[in-house]
């Protein structure tokens, strides 16, 4: 009998290639609050430098950021921390979570991860309350990869291509030992380094 019961689970596992989690809410909270300070930090800084500019671009659009998780050869954990481009999200790689940060979106990745990403039906759900456009994107995206499966998601979603700045912060532990902030546009960079 147990024999044909894990015949049973292994054939209902096998028939079908992607494991999902249903009707449950995952939620991820953010325990690093140097990590939490900077995000906060780096979304005023752009949002100052576009009323500077004259406020051309939406509010909304800075709310939604990614933060890229690598490690280097001594164990530090690296972050990359950049604006989203709104539905550039919905790309592949998908992020692995979204999470808030007081009003603020996180899109979590990790390098080299494609194993574990959130699904656009998934995403849409957690973010429709503050862009409400996705949940007509998405429609849009549904819609279109019925006809064609090739169909990509960025073209369904309204998009912005970001050049500006990212930042760079190298934690030991839970204390943060450097920053880097790059200007893409202008190819300059400053370090600072804490003890």
């Amino acid at each position: 009998m147990k024999k044909f019961l894990i015949f049973i689970f292994i054939l209902f596992v096998s028939c079908d290639n992607s494991a999902r989690i249903e009707d449950k809410l995952v939620v991820a909270e953010l325990t690093n609050n140097v990590l939490k300070e900077n995000i906060i930090a780096y979304a005023n800084e752009r949002f100052a430098e576009a009323e500077e500019a004259g406020g051309y671009l939406e509010p909304a659009r800075y709310k939604l950021l990614t933060l890229a998780y690598q490690s280097d050869k001594n164990g530090n954990r690296i972050y990359k921390l950049d604006l989203a481009g709104l539905g550039f999200i919905f790309c592949e790689p998908r992020p692995i979570f979204l999470t808030k940060v007081d009003d603020l979106y996180v899109a979590y990745y990790e390098k080299g991860n494609t194993d574990f990403q959130l699904s656009i039906e998934a995403m849409v759900n957690i973010l429709q309350e503050d862009f409400p456009d996705f949940k007509s994107g998405y429609k849009k995206y549904l819609d279109n990869v019925e006809k064609s499966p090739d169909y990509l998601p960025l073209l369904a979603f309204r998009s912005v291509l970001w050049e500006g700045n990212y930042w760079i912060l190298k934690f030991s532990g839970d204390r943060l030992i450097s920053k880097i902030d790059i200007d893409e546009v202008s190819g300059t960079k400053k370090e600072y380094h804490y003890d």
